[in-house]
């Protein structure tokens, strides 16, 4: 069982992990064609082993984009 403080530790030190996520595949109605998502490049590795190739399919809206008017908080 996690006691209390190992639950506050793990916490503390997930809290600054960033994270990204991509649609890989998305399957409709039974029999109907697998689908990929938007962009998505099957050659990026997934195992975030090297200097960021793998977020270039994933969306990152920055505050400093949304400053500068590159965009908004909907991309």
């Amino acid at each position: 069982m996690v006691s209390f403080t190992e639950f506050v530790i793990a916490s503390a030190v997930l809290v600054g992990a960033p994270g990204h996520g991509v649609i890989l595949g998305a399957q409709g109605e039974k029999g109907s064609p697998a689908s990929v998502g938007f962009k998505v490049n099957p050659d990026i590795a997934r195992n975030c082993m090297t200097i960021n190739p793998y977020q270039q399919d994933a969306t990152f809206i920055r505050d400093a984009e949304i400053k500068a008017n590159l965009v908004n908080e909907c991309g």
